[in-house]
């Protein structure tokens, strides 16, 4: 009998991780499906990204996405051309697609073309928080007619400019199109969570780093400097609370080093910056013996807690407007109250994601079952 194909298309280094995750709890139908991983050309060349494709995934398909906005009209024509005949070649539009990203207009592009499709996203929440950002909405609505993507409506938050919403306005063509959140603890049908890395843990920390000193919120040197002294208090909590333990520190991908000199100050250099890793979520899926893992509100905190360690966020002992706050409450949806520290005493407070093998597998098999693959 011949295997059935399910194309994972890969457009952040968190989707790496996740969809090998996805394939260890998926095993047992390798005898049925082939999963293809589709990396962009972009990922595939980031530091330590190859040697995991390649050790995961046994089938890979490098599409050619990058392109610089400063190339001359003529090179952007030749490369949508070049990326249609790509896909044309490589991908059979019947054949299932899993993808877990829908803002970047290349995996707009693979939603579109493709008949049968699964789309794995965080829940979504576009509030009074958010302005429809109309210019951006114009330029990437000319940008999806000529490559061929989905159309979206794009909306910027108000007091944050670096966090953005969409929503998908057409989804193209489809024989059987599903929704599906990534949210824990939860038994509605449209909410799933991979199962836990199960390992013995040992003394070990980490810490998700961030840009707190360059964030909007902090552009009034008295706010700062109340940010700075909350911080020093909470992370002087977590040190004196946890001797003996081994820390970690794993960089905001955009920060430049002022954070962890900070945070690393207070932690009299003990803290060692992880290494080696394309992610955070890289660094958990190799280290799976980490009990602790803190952030002000980093989403790897998210991946950390569904990855089965005890995960604390603690924005909300921070003086942060409250829309920026609703805004990240929406992003760790569905996530235990206990996950939250909203005092020094919940920092210590352990806090393990619950969710099962068996619920992942009955709500995943229930989706894969509804395709025409």
């Amino acid at each position: 009998m011949q295997k059935k194909n399910i194309y994972l298309y890969s457009m952040h280094r968190y989707d790496l991780v996740f969809y090998a995750r996805l394939i260890d709890n998926l095993s047992y139908l390798t005898k049925i499906y082939n999963f293809t991983l589709i990396v962009t050309d972009h990922l595939y060349k980031i530091n330590y990204t190859e040697k995991f494709i390649h050790k995961k995934f046994n089938k890979v398909l490098i599409v050619p996405v990058h392109i610089l906005s400063s190339a001359k009209i003529m090179t952007k024509i030749k490369f949508i051309f070049k990326l249609r005949n790509w896909h044309t070649k490589n991908i059979n539009p019947n054949d299932l697609l899993i993808l877990t990203d829908k803002s970047n207009i290349f995996s707009r592009f693979f939603l579109r073309r493709s008949y049968n499709v699964l789309l794995i996203q965080q829940l979504e929440d576009i509030t009074t928080d958010y302005n429809f950002d109309i210019p951006f909405f114009i330029k990437d609505t000319i940008k999806s007619i000529i490559i061929g993507s989905c159309f979206a409506r794009q909306y910027i938050h108000k007091s944050t400019p670096d966090v953005r919403g969409l929503k998908l306005l057409n989804y193209g063509k489809k024989k059987k199109f599903f929704k599906i959140y990534n949210i824990p603890s939860s038994q509605d049908l449209s909410h799933f969570e991979l199962p836990p890395l199960s390992e013995k843990t040992e003394k070990k920390i980490v810490i998700f780093g961030s840009r707190f000193f360059s964030w909007d919120s902090n552009k009034n040197p008295k706010d700062l400097k109340s940010m700075v002294n909350k911080l020093t208090k909470i992370y002087s909590y977590i040190y004196s609370n946890f001797q003996n333990y081994e820390y970690f520190y794993i960089p905001h991908p955009f920060e430049k080093g002022k954070e962890y000199n900070f945070i690393n100050n207070i932690f009299f250099g003990k803290l060692k910056k992880a290494e080696n890793f394309f992610s955070s979520e890289h660094f958990l899926y190799e280290n799976r013996d980490i009990e602790y893992t803190f952030s002000i509100a980093s989403t790897s905190s998210f991946s950390s807690y569904s990855m089965g360690y005890s995960s604390k966020v603690f924005y909300k002992m921070l003086k942060l407007p409250d829309s920026v706050k609703r805004t990240i409450s929406n992003i760790f949806f569905g996530l235990s109250d206990n996950f939250f520290a909203q005092n020094y005493a919940d920092l210590i407070q352990k806090e393990v994601s619950e969710n099962s093998n068996k619920e992942f597998f009955k709500k995943f098999s229930y989706y894969l079952n509804k395709y025409d693959v």
